[in-house]
């Protein structure tokens, strides 16, 4: 992935809770770590980051608090951008302690996690030009939408976060958010020392 990385720009979607922060009984309780937090400010630093979630976007700010990154909330209906440009349109209620914790109310457009990582890829420049590797990290079946986006596209990572096996349409597996802390954090390394090298 590195040396394929070197000829081009790495685009990092994340999805945030069961990636960025562990699920939880309580929704409101899922709280990434300052570690981890850390870890996304530093690899925002080098790669333009999106966070991708199914939650409200102004929730997941509220639980990341960093300026440097994409927020898309709703699955993409509501995105905002570093420099606070925003589009709006969707609703999620989480229930606690049922087996199913989100119902998901969406309006009746085709619109989903998949879709939105394109609009983004348009967004930034790096529509179908070959010019990006973007990766996908979500642990969610809402994330599958992305991964296949991935695949259609024969370019990119697409990443599930799971320590058991699941049908996926993901090509790579991390186990856990503390492996995606780690991965997240070896990017950084490697483009902190590859920039410093040329």
């Amino acid at each position: 992935m590195m040396s394929i990385a070197k000829e081009k720009k790495v685009v990092i979607f994340l999805d945030y809770d069961g990636t960025l922060s562990p699920i939880v009984d309580d929704p409101d309780c899922a709280f990434m770590s300052n570690s981890m937090r850390l870890a996304l400010n530093k690899v925002a630093q080098y790669f333009p980051t999106c966070i991708i979630s199914g939650r409200r976007r102004d929730k997941v700010y509220d639980f990341v608090k960093l300026n440097n990154v994409y927020y898309v909330g709703s699955h993409g209906m509501d995105i905002m951008a570093p420099l606070k440009c925003s589009v709006n349109a969707s609703t999620s209620f989480h229930e606690k302690a049922v087996d199913e914790k989100v119902i998901e109310i969406r309006p009746s457009i085709k619109w989903d996690k998949g879709r939105a990582l394109e609009y983004l890829l348009d967004t930034l420049g790096f529509g179908n030009n070959g010019d990006a590797i973007p990766l996908y990290i979500g642990d969610d079946k809402t994330d599958e939408d992305a991964f296949m986006v991935l695949k259609n596209r024969g370019e990119g990572y697409p990443i599930i976060v799971s320590s058991i096996p699941k049908d996926t349409k993901a090509s790579y597996s991390l186990r856990d958010p503390s492996e995606v802390m780690c991965f997240l954090l070896q990017l950084f390394r490697w483009k902190r020392s590859s920039s410093a090298d040329s």
